[in-house]
């Protein structure tokens, strides 16, 4: 026999599990409802990709060309491919050389991946800087692009390293007319004047000069006082728009700011390669 007060007590308990299992299947719902809602935040890259493929003008790729973005290093393979990861930054310079074609630098503020980048060949020569140096640029690839090639000459005794020593034997040179409507050169107009406004070139005309040991590994400038000639042809495009003989201001191009420096001479040229824009 049951009393009233026990079954009163067993529906209570009852009621109650009810209830528990009610507010356990409310919080579960309301827990899945809550996550549901939540955004995923991944964190942010620490590094930024570059990536792409290194060519002549021929199309054909450029093995064991050297790529740099903010002073981290790749070679490209045999196919001209090249990857590269770099920490992040607000900017990065781009730059691609090898020994036997004009450097090659843009500035970006993003990652690049999958272009192609073509370089511009340059003529190579070993000269002697004791004595007066000629380099002409006699390429045959500027007859089809109806341009003429830059030449320039030096004194004996012009060329010194960035502490003021003279070579100790043969220099290598290179010297590359560059057509710009082609985009040749650095892909960048940016320029820095000295009292620290910015602007952009309109450039005539264009050459890459580099000076180094044979090994590529010391740079060479003009020595202070010195002077040379510079005959750098106008492009066609641009000579109805300048004088017969033009005596414009030398720019040159800074590869750790990625902008463009005015020169009063060839002797300014601090760089490791001296690129002179009209």
């Amino acid at each position: 026999m049951i009393s009233s007060n026990q079954c009163s007590t067993s529906m209570l308990a009852r009621a109650l599990r009810r209830k528990r299992v009610l507010f356990l299947f409310a919080l579960l719902a309301a827990l899945v409802t809550v996550i549901g809602c939540l955004t995923i935040i991944k964190p942010k890259p620490k590094t930024v990709s570059f990536s792409g493929w290194v060519v002549r003008e021929t199309g054909h790729p450029i093995s064991e060309a050297r790529v740099s973005v903010n002073k981290l290093t790749a070679m490209t393979q045999k196919d001209g491919h090249f990857k590269l990861a770099v920490p992040k930054a607000e900017s990065y310079i781009l730059g691609i050389s090898h020994p036997n074609f004009a450097d090659l630098f843009h500035t970006t503020r993003a990652g690049l991946n999958g272009q192609v980048w073509t370089l511009t060949g340059a003529r190579v020569s070993e000269v002697d800087p004791r004595t007066s140096i000629t380099l002409v640029d006699d390429r045959p690839e500027l007859v089809s692009k109806q341009m003429e090639g830059a030449v320039l000459t030096l004194p004996p005794n012009a060329l010194v390293d960035s502490q003021g020593n003279p070579p100790s034997g043969l220099v290598r040179a290179a010297i590359a007319t560059l057509d710009l409507t082609k985009g040749e050169g650095p892909t960048d107009w940016g320029v820095r004047a000295d009292d620290g406004r910015d602007g952009f070139l309109v450039s005539y005309g264009a050459v890459f000069i580099q000076f180094t040991d044979p090994t590529r590994t010391t740079p060479y400038q003009l020595r202070s006082g010195m002077s040379g000639q510079l005959s750098l042809p106008v492009l066609p495009s641009m000579q109805a728009h300048v004088n017969e003989a033009p005596q414009p201001p030398f720019w040159y191009f800074d590869d750790t700011d990625g902008y463009w420096h005015k020169a009063d001479s060839l002797c300014q040229v601090k760089r490791s390669f001296l690129e002179i824009f009209l």
